[in-house]
């Protein structure tokens, strides 16, 4: 929307940037919409933003296992506060299973969190 009223649909957005990410997780949230309407309509999507201010980019809840609490980076190798940041709030909200989609090119993990190329991320959970 930003970017409709700014008039720079048209320009090339640059890795790396702010603008960059905040398309990079419009992406990948409208994808994991679109794949759930088709593959899951039982995986009921949102996401989570607590008192304090922290965010969870997208929650999805799946019937019969572990919550998804994912954390979408542009990067690709995400800041590990930001991946450990994930871990925390998935252990504060119950039995949530913490992950991080990016752009690495192979899946990794950093504890208890698996931090995967967005492609690979979407295959699995969709």
């Amino acid at each position: 929307m930003a970017r409709a009223l700014a008039r720079t649909l048209e320009t090339r957005l640059a890795p790396r940037t702010g603008a960059w990410g905040e398309a990079f997780e419009a992406f990948l949230i409208t994808e994991a919409h679109r794949l759930a309407s088709y593959r899951r309509p039982d995986y009921r999507l949102s996401y989570l933003r607590t008192k304090d201010d922290a965010e969870v980019d997208l929650v999805v809840e799946r019937p019969g296992k572990r919550a998804l609490f994912v954390e979408i980076k542009s990067a690709q190798a995400p800041d590990p506060t930001e991946v450990n940041r994930v871990a925390r709030l998935a252990r504060d909200h119950g039995r949530a299973q913490p992950m991080v989609w990016c752009s690495a090119t192979a899946p990794s993990r950093v504890g208890e969190v698996d931090v995967l190329p967005w492609q690979e991320a979407l295959r699995r959970v969709f």
